[in-house]
């Protein structure tokens, strides 16, 4: 069950970057019955299970106009995590990264009010942008810890740094991400940088 629910909600993340969100949708619905009916005699492997599906399945929550619930799963997903790692000594450390960034990215579209696209203006201060700030601004510095094992984590970070931080400081970010060596993640770069100038009065 638990290859299933991974195969599917792998599936599901591809047809959800391929802007096909009520395909991707059944997907992960499926994953989630999958484990529904898993033989799993442990209730902490099963949560894990779920916790790696709810895990991948906030990108689609936060693009389908749901950052609410992306935010309550990543949040589920975090404590499962962290119970699992104590529990059973597995080090848990890149997913547990990749979830906070995830959780800074459901903070940050609530309080934009948008999944993707950035406003012209910040929004006023809110709880919601405090959380995303201080949870990229935390994961930024883990990374830096362990810049060669976290590199494509690092680029994800800066992403976020360029999304949600101050205009300096994302504008610092975005930078530091025109050193992409592919032209996709340049054009990013170049994307993020030109919003985080204009937010900052310099169009």
């Amino acid at each position: 069950a638990s290859e299933r629910a991974r195969y599917l909600a792998r599936r599901g993340t591809v047809r959800r970057r391929q802007g096909d969100l009520r395909a991707a949708e059944a997907d992960f619905a499926a994953a989630h019955a999958a484990l529904a009916g898993s033989e799993e005699p442990s209730p902490l492997r099963l949560a894990f299970e779920r916790a790696k599906v709810g895990d991948e399945e906030a990108h689609l929550l936060v693009a389908a106009g749901r950052p609410g619930e992306a935010v309550a799963a990543l949040q589920e997903a975090l404590e499962t995590f962290a119970r699992y790692r104590e529990r059973y000594g597995t080090d848990l450390s890149f997913r547990t990264l990749r979830a906070r960034l995830r959780l800074a990215a459901a903070y940050g579209a609530r309080a934009f009010g948008e999944p993707a696209l950035l406003p012209p203006v910040w929004p006023p201060e809110t709880p919601d942008l405090h959380h995303a700030r201080r949870l990229v601004g935390e994961t930024l510095a883990a990374l830096a810890r362990e810049p060669e094992r976290y590199a494509g984590l690092t680029l994800q970070a800066r992403l976020c740094a360029a999304r949600f931080l101050p205009p300096a400081a994302a504008s610092e970010a975005a930078h530091a991400l025109l050193a992409d060596r592919h032209p996709y993640g340049r054009a990013d770069a170049r994307a993020y940088l030109a919003g985080a100038l204009l937010r900052g009065g310099n169009p």
